[in-house]
Formats: structure tokens, sequence, C-alpha cells
């Protein structure tokens, strides 16, 4: 039987990033499969899955509950856009935020 070679924290830190990088990946890939487009505009080209309570919060980054998927323009670059305007993207999608709200209080149980 092969002996299981102990990491370094290093390496460990590595391999979880490494972990972690693949799962947002996936989570990104399962919002815009979902969505299929902008859900502020429509546009169906250059789209990128935007996390409404921010990834770093780690019991919310990968529920599906928690993404839209955004255009670049709605994402970034637009004046009203998710990053440049929270307040008018939340005003946006805040049908999205109470369903979200509702998700995080049954897992937080």
């Amino acid at each position: 039987m092969k002996k299981e070679k102990k990491l370094t924290k290093k390496q460990l830190k590595r391999k979880e990033k490494r972990e972690r990088n693949k799962k947002d990946k996936e989570w990104s890939l399962a919002i815009r499969v979902r969505d299929k487009c902008c859900v502020i505009c429509g546009d169906k080209t250059k789209l990128n899955a935007h996390h409404i309570i921010p990834r770093e919060n780690k019991d919310s980054r990968w529920l599906l509950e928690n993404g839209v998927t955004l255009c670049v323009g709605c994402h970034k670059f637009r004046l009203n856009s998710a990053h440049r305007n929270p307040f008018w993207f939340f005003n946006q999608i805040k049908d999205r935020i109470t369903k979200l709200e509702n998700k995080v209080d049954e897992e937080l149980k």
C-alpha cells in the first residue's frame, strides 16, 4: 500500500486555491447556463456570473440563488452597473434578493 505524502502548508494552500477556483468556474457556468442572458438588459454576448452577496461570504459563495448573469456592461462598465452603482443594481434584482435571503436563512438553521 502506498504511503500518503504529507503536504506542506504552502502546498495545502495551493491545493485549496485550485479547488476553490474549480468550484468558482463550475458555479459561474451553472449561473450562465441557467439564465442564458443578462438578467438586466437581455444581451446574450460576453456574459459574466455576478455574486449578489460578495463571494468572500463563504456561506453563500456557491449558492445558485446568489448569482445572476450579467453582460459586461451591466456587470462593470456602464454608469449603472452592478459594480459602479450597487443601489441601482439591487433595485433591479430585488425579487431575487428576497429569494436569496430566504435560502440563506434556511441554510443557517
